[in-house]
């Protein structure tokens, strides 16, 4: 925490199998409040590898109730012409 912000990094796999672990566990709606709870969330090597149905799911999910409350980061080492 700094200045008073919550902020939080973690990469997009890692991310991916806490959601997936929250859901099979049935805690996914804890899990995805603390990360809308942040004032930013940085997502780290997003596209380094692929997500799975499920993984893109969950992660679209994060992204899509964090839209709403506080900002994201996404870094990529992908470039765009691939």
């Amino acid at each position: 925490m700094r200045e008073g912000k919550k902020i939080y990094f973690v990469n997009t796999v890692t991310l991916v199998d806490r959601l997936k672990k929250a859901f099979v566990e049935r805690h996914l709606e804890k899990t995805i409040r603390f990360y809308k709870s942040l004032d930013l969330l940085i997502i780290d090597e997003l596209g380094y590898l692929p997500l799975d149905t499920e993984g893109a799911k969950l992660f679209f999910e994060v992204v899509s109730q964090k839209y709403e409350q506080g900002s994201i980061i996404l870094t990529s080492n992908r470039s765009f012409t691939e």
